[in-house]
């Protein structure tokens, strides 16, 4: 599944690349959209996959293993309108597509090589996948994964507009959009590697959707925050804090939804992994199908300014409400285990009840 994903997304960006000779009109919006929509097929099949062997490679290290996805994924999003635009300077419009392409089916077919074997593909799965449905885990955890994809959405069509307030040149407008996935794709790694070795997870998240919903006031600002003057280094601070933020809402949820879907009887294998990989690349893509149209509907009829604060409140609801539920799970499992004093009173009387069961004729202890 991902070597296949992997070459059909290569070879339908190298035939993209050609789509300029396609007769304009209509045929060459038909040709456009189904190219794309294989691709995407392609991509989330390669994506859904790399998830899956990643996880079942490093069972104990999810969350870092993820943030190093994350990191890499970080760096694509830099790279590539950069590597693009050289690329059409140098050789127009198809050059970009065909060594992308290329790429892509180079590391496609190193695959084959390069990746291991799996131990456990034949097992099959005792439980359905439509029960993940009925864990609290996954409904909260989906929460938290949903908003942070519409927070990073949000601001794809909605921020250039915004800062055309500035004067800014295009060059410095691209700058201030890498600060967010620059400093993203720095911290996941570290946030990944503390939400492994600390076992920390609902705390993570809980604080990921506090800053960035702080944030979200700032990039408004927030017109309920008028000491907060409408200034471009205000916005730059809320980026900054966004960029931090968001891998803590976003890297501790694939353990969440692996820990969902064992409470509910699922297997550790590649499979589970598979499954759950799918749930989380569809959740994120919900939030990245509704950010931007989200954040175009609220600018048309609120403004920039209450558009980023309607999505602030939006992280506060879920700070709340996931925030809430670890709290009461915690709490749960904290009730169910019994205290140290307990297990030793119970161990002290358990040894005089032995003591005094001795006879004249039992060894002396």
């Amino acid at each position: 599944m991902f070597v296949v994903g992997m070459l059909v997304g290569g070879f339908c960006a190298i035939l993209f690349g050609t789509l300029d000779k396609c007769p304009p009109g209509t045929p060459f919006i038909i040709v456009c959209f189904a190219c794309r929509c294989i691709e995407a097929l392609g991509l989330s099949a390669f994506i859904t996959a790399g998830f899956a062997i990643i996880s079942n490679e490093f069972p104990n290290h999810v969350a870092t293993v993820f943030a190093l996805l994350e990191t890499a994924d970080g760096i694509g999003l830099m790279a590539g309108p950069a590597m693009g635009g050289a690329l059409y300077e140098l050789g127009g419009f198809g050059l970009p597509f065909f060594v992308i392409g290329s790429l892509i089916l180079a590391t496609g077919v190193s695959m084959l090589l390069f990746l291991p074997q799996p131990q456990n593909r034949h097992e099959e799965r005792k439980v359905s996948i439509f029960s993940l449905l009925k864990s609290p885990m996954i409904w909260f955890t989906g929460q938290a994964i949903v908003v942070a994809s519409i927070g990073i959405l949000f601001l794809d069509p909605t921020l250039s507009k915004h800062l055309q307030q500035f004067d800014l040149s295009t060059a410095v407008i691209g700058l201030i959009f890498v600060i967010s996935p620059g400093l993203y794709g720095l911290t996941s790694p570290i946030w990944g590697y503390i939400s492994d070795s600390k076992k920390l997870r609902g705390s993570l998240i809980f604080l990921g959707n506090l800053m960035c919903g702080i944030a979200f006031l700032f990039i408004g600002p927030s017109p309920y925050l008028p000491f907060l003057p409408d200034e471009l280094w205000v916005i730059i601070v809320g980026l900054v804090i966004v960029g931090i933020f968001i891998s803590l809402a976003v890297v501790p949820t694939m353990n969440c939804l692996l820990i969902g879907a064992t409470e509910l009887g699922f297997e550790d294998n590649l499979d589970t992994y598979g499954v759950i990989a799918g749930l989380f690349n569809s959740i994120f893509c919900l939030g990245s199908f509704t950010g931007p149209m989200l954040g175009g509907i609220l600018i048309e009829e609120l403004g920039f300014r209450y558009g980023a604060t309607v999505i602030s409140g939006i992280y506060f609801f879920v700070m709340f409400s996931c925030g809430s539920y670890f709290l009461y799970r915690f709490l749960s499992e904290r009730s169910t285990k019994p205290g140290i004093l307990s297990v030793h009173y119970e161990s002290i009387k358990s040894a005089d009840d032995d003591a005094n069961n001795l006879t004249e004729d039992s060894p002396v202890v």
